[in-house]
């Protein structure tokens, strides 16, 4: 491999790995060593690791420890909200829409979380 192409390689390599390690969410600072943090996914369970991995990767960058402390933290589904009545045909409907949700990998749940390193 010529000089040019193992610049090429190392190069993109690196693009690579900073992608990698980068948050899912929203991490803002929000001074004194707290951070505010948003993430969204398709499950809440899913959302609140999100949000607990990116916890640790900004401890991790920023302190170089992967431990957080948890203040406060919020769960909220803001998928699409499907009145289900009595009739079946909307239950149908109901069951039809949540399953096309789930299917379409939605951002049903949103998790924000404030924390600080430590």
């Amino acid at each position: 491999m010529n000089r040019v192409g193992l610049k090429m390689f190392l190069a993109g390599t690196c693009l690579v790995l900073a992608g990698c390690a980068s948050t899912n969410g929203t991490v803002m600072p929000k001074g004194n060593g707290t951070y505010h943090l948003v993430t969204q996914a398709a499950t809440e369970r899913a959302a609140m690791k999100m949000a607990q991995a990116d916890a640790e990767l900004t401890c991790k960058k920023d302190y170089r420890s992967k431990r957080y402390v948890m203040l406060d933290h919020n769960s909220e589904y803001i998928g699409i909200k499907v009145n289900k009545g009595n009739s079946t045909a909307s239950s149908i409907a109901a069951n039809v829409v949540e399953f096309a949700g789930r299917m379409n990998n939605a951002e049903n749940y949103k998790v924000e979380m404030e924390f600080r390193c430590g």
